[in-house]
């Protein structure tokens, strides 16, 4: 991609969280941003060399039509960078089946379409995809089993492309953090139940402890402009970002099962 004009980049989510600090980041290194929200109000209106985008993650229709007029803006996308996103915190026999789809549609579905919609251009100014997914893609959470699963398909479907794209001069990074301290939590309902009360209370109080979200954002940052494209990049403390993918990568799986449930009580 051009060092020597603005980074012209399509992000998702952006209106709170890593999708907030990420546009705040990048727009204040010269990038143009266009970030989505399915409520436009809420996005950073007056932040400069950013543009605001209506978009719906779990509506075909509304992802092509805010591609299409976020590109004739903008005259073509150096990077995509999907990180909008939402769970629900539910034992899985209780949750209803539009719940589980709206998930999927929301974490897989509609970031593989604009992974389609978006690497053409990637391909031309040998762009840059950033998958943002979640060190719950290797470390499940429980009572989160479908967003869970829907973030592991979203970094095998980033790794899988990664082999696909090889030589095309699209760098393309499966970004996971692991627990940041946003408002992530403050859409969904606690439970009642007590063994789910219990991992409820385990991830709020990892989620309050964990670093904010700029740091997401200084990564996304580096990644943008810089030249390498890491496989994969875990971004949390030191016990996420380093020991826990090791363990995963090392540990016997019923080990790492026993973590897991010591972890979330």
């Amino acid at each position: 991609m051009s060092m020597t004009s603005p980074r012209r980049v399509f992000l998702t989510g952006a209106s709170a969280g890593i999708g907030l600090a990420t546009a705040r980041t990048l727009t204040a290194s010269h990038c143009e941003v266009w970030g989505t929200s399915r409520d436009v109000s809420r996005l950073p209106l007056k932040l400069p060399n950013f543009h605001p985008v209506e978009l719906t993650l779990d509506d075909p229709k509304s992802i092509e039509a805010a591609w299409n007029i976020a590109r004739e803006a903008s005259g073509g996308f150096d990077v995509l960078i999907n990180n909008a996103g939402a769970g629900w915190f539910d034992a899985l026999v209780e949750m209803t089946d539009e719940k589980i789809r709206a998930q999927f549609e929301a974490l897989v579905f509609g970031p593989l379409q604009l992974m389609r919609l978006a690497l053409p251009d990637l391909r031309d100014r040998r762009g840059l995809l950033i998958n943002v997914t979640s060190l719950a893609a290797r470390l499940p959470i429980p009572f989160m089993a479908p967003y869970s699963a829907a973030k592991a398909a979203l970094a095998s479907l980033t790794a899988a492309l990664r082999l696909e794209m090889t030589g095309s001069g699209v760098r393309i990074v499966d970004l996971q953090p692991g627990d940041i301290r946003t408002n992530f939590n403050d859409a969904m309902e606690a439970p009642a139940e007590p063994r789910a009360r219990a991992a409820w209370d385990a991830m709020s109080a990892s989620m309050n402890a964990a670093p904010a979200p700029e740091i997401v954002a200084a990564e996304i940052a580096r990644l943008v402009e810089g030249s390498d494209a890491p496989p994969t990049r875990v971004v949390g403390n030191l016990e996420q970002s380093i020991l826990a993918p090791i363990a995963a990568r090392l540990l016997p799986v019923r080990w790492m099962e026993r973590l897991l449930q010591r972890h979330y009580r």
